[in-house]
């Protein structure tokens, strides 16, 4: 039984930020007047073709700053303040799933 609980509310953390999210990451974009190019090259850009970090950087800042703009939220842990160094944008913010 406690198991079973213990799975249940670890599905929960895992899933409750998905559900949270009314749109794609991409879709955000666009919606700030951010086309395709700025952040793949190309206007067509292949079925999961991904965006190196260095492009988010560009607009986003560094994990320092970013962590510096999410400091007020009180995520604990901060996932931009961490100890991995440098780590793919990717590996949590997916713009197109």
């Amino acid at each position: 039984m406690r198991k079973n609980l213990v799975l249940l509310l670890g599905s929960l953390l895992i899933a409750l930020p998905a559900m949270a999210q009314d749109s794609f990451l991409a879709d955000k974009h666009v919606t700030k007047s951010v086309n395709c190019t700025a952040c793949h090259e190309t206007q067509a850009p292949k079925q999961g073709a991904e965006v190196s970090s260095g492009k988010c950087v560009q607009c986003h800042g560094t994990l320092e700053n970013l962590a510096a703009k999410t400091k007020d939220k009180k995520l604990d842990p901060d996932p931009h303040y961490n100890h991995l160094v440098n780590t793919d944008c990717q590996e949590c913010h997916r713009g197109h799933e």
